[in-house]
């Protein structure tokens, strides 16, 4: 709780100081990056502060370079669904987008600017789940189930990120798709994690890929959140069916149960 309050508290300054700037910019010059870019970045910071002062310098050290550190994905397979769930996702959602409205969106996003984006967007992911995965979903698990956590996290990850979806597009509609694609994503950030040890590093490079292929390829322009609440709640219901709620880490139809005891005490 601690860690919610914290993060909101050091937030609206942001959220004022957006508010602020957009005012004294002209109709025609649009805040396409705000202050707010900024809070990416809180939630480590809060993180940090709270690992400090309950364990000591040292734990907030340890907490810190978790974010690098990628032995916790021992099956170099994961890298696939975290590295590739989300273009996947996204070439469905422009098969939708193809269905329903007959076109698909220009290519606008210059390939040279795709690897510094990347890089941008993987800097500002690991500022943001040092905080949700790094030890809002650490301390949540031992009282919840991983579904229930992700859940959770999901609800007041898309509530801290409402004043920025509105700025965007001041639309309710729009903004009550993108909060119900922003928890089902959650849930699968839980499940990556959890397969993977609890690593941070896995939740990173996920989250690094959803704001990449979102900005992919025309800086967001035509991006659609219904489609993409279906597609990506689609995907965290049946990892939750196929994994299991408790865990997100029993695979329902391994070969062998010899994995399961390892993975549960990896999650303790």
């Amino acid at each position: 709780m601690s860690f919610f309050l914290l993060l909101f508290a050091l937030s609206v300054p942001f959220w004022i100081l957006d508010t602020q700037v957009a005012s004294v910019l002209p109709a025609a010059v649009p805040l396409a990056v705000p202050p707010s870019v900024l809070m990416a970045f809180l939630p480590a910071v809060c993180a940090l502060i709270i690992t400090r002062q309950a364990s000591g310098p040292n734990d907030a050290k340890q907490l810190l370079r978790s974010a690098a550190d990628p032995s916790g994905i021992r099956n170099r397979a994961w890298y696939l669904p975290i590295l590739l769930l989300m273009p996947a996702i996204t070439v469905v959602e422009y098969g939708l987008m193809r269905l329903l409205h007959g076109s698909l969106p220009p290519i606008a996003l210059p390939l040279p600017l795709a690897l510094p984006l990347l890089a941008v967007f993987l800097l500002t992911a690991v500022g943001e789940e040092i905080g949700w995965q790094g030890l809002a979903a650490r301390q949540l698990q031992p009282r919840l189930t991983a579904l229930q956590t992700g859940l959770t996290l999901g609800v007041i990850w898309a509530l801290w990120h409402i004043p920025g979806f509105y700025r965007m597009h001041p639309d309710i509609s729009w903004v009550a798709w993108q909060c119900a694609a922003t928890v089902a994503t959650r849930v699968v950030i839980v499940w990556l994690s959890n397969n993977n040890g609890r690593s941070l590093l896995a939740a990173a490079l996920f989250h690094a890929t959803i704001n990449f292929t979102v900005f992919w390829p025309n800086f967001g322009a035509t991006y659609d959140p219904a489609l993409a609440a279906v597609v990506i709640g689609t995907v965290a219901v049946t990892v939750t069916a196929l994994w299991g709620p408790g865990t997100l880490a029993r695979y329902r139809f391994a070969w062998t149960r010899k994995a399961h005891p390892q993975s549960d005490r990896r999650l303790r």
